[in-house]
């Protein structure tokens, strides 16, 4: 499967692995990342993260993807792009793991991770249904299909933000 999330910040990995902790998850980290050592080190073999050049993504890192998902694998992919700062949306999703998902043949999980407002606070998370992304692209690829269904996936993103911070708000 291929999950999507938004993106809150660096802990995020761990977060999403503590969420569903009896899967192994595989991620994309940018490449910046990857040229500290140590916090490369950490990202490549704590999180079996791959690096991408989120400016100029390649067709070889979605093919690395979609195979990595292909073997059984869950790969976790952040479609907004960067960290999101802004804790009240949801900002547009790229196309990247829609394109994923369809060369897999493997649904789209997508999950919502409410950012904290101090360290004290425990973050909320909601998982959502998975979508079988074939079914809504086509029998072909087309770029304004995968583009199309990214943006249904960023409103699904906004309704399962509501799910989780619903139930936070003071009365």
């Amino acid at each position: 499967a291929i999950v999507i999330s938004n993106h809150v910040g660096f802990a995020d990995p761990f977060i999403i692995q503590c969420m569903i902790p009896y899967r192994r998850f595989y991620f994309l980290a940018m490449k910046e990342l990857f040229q500290k050592k140590f916090v490369g080190w950490v990202y490549k073999n704590i999180f079996l993260s791959a690096p991408v050049d989120r400016q100029k993504p390649s067709l070889q890192t979605i093919k690395y993807c979609s195979e990595v998902a292909k073997r059984g694998n869950v790969m976790c992919v952040f479609p907004e792009g960067h960290i999101n700062i802004n804790k009240d949306s949801v900002d547009s999703f790229k196309g990247g793991a829609v394109l994923m998902a369809y060369m897999a043949d493997k649904p789209i999980i997508p999950l919502y991770i409410e950012k904290r407002t101090n360290i004290w606070h425990r973050y909320r998370t909601a998982i959502g249904k998975p979508f079988n992304v074939r079914e809504l692209v086509g029998p072909t690829p087309r770029q304004d299909k995968i583009q199309e269904v990214a943006k249904m996936l960023a409103e699904y993103e906004i309704k399962l933000m509501k799910l989780a911070t619903e139930n936070t708000k003071k009365k």
